[in-house]
């Protein structure tokens, strides 16, 4: 269970990494982690949380790990 933690929290990282950044707003943004099945509308619906949600999220996962 502990590498499956790490290997989410690095995939994660590797996303935030290569897709976050700044909105039309100039604030710094993250990835959605989704940690549970959503349909499809809901994910139509998701916003882009903030840097530090995102980093705070995958830091739980190493945490976990």
């Amino acid at each position: 269970m502990g590498e499956a933690y790490f290997l989410r929290a690095w995939c994660h990282f590797d996303l935030l990494r290569n897709y976050g950044g700044k909105d039309a707003s100039g604030e710094i943004k993250g990835i959605p982690v989704i940690r549970e099945p959503i349909t499809p509308e809901e994910f139509l619906e998701l916003s882009r949380p903030s840097y530090d949600e995102t980093v705070n999220q995958i830091i739980q996962d190493l945490d976990e790990a």
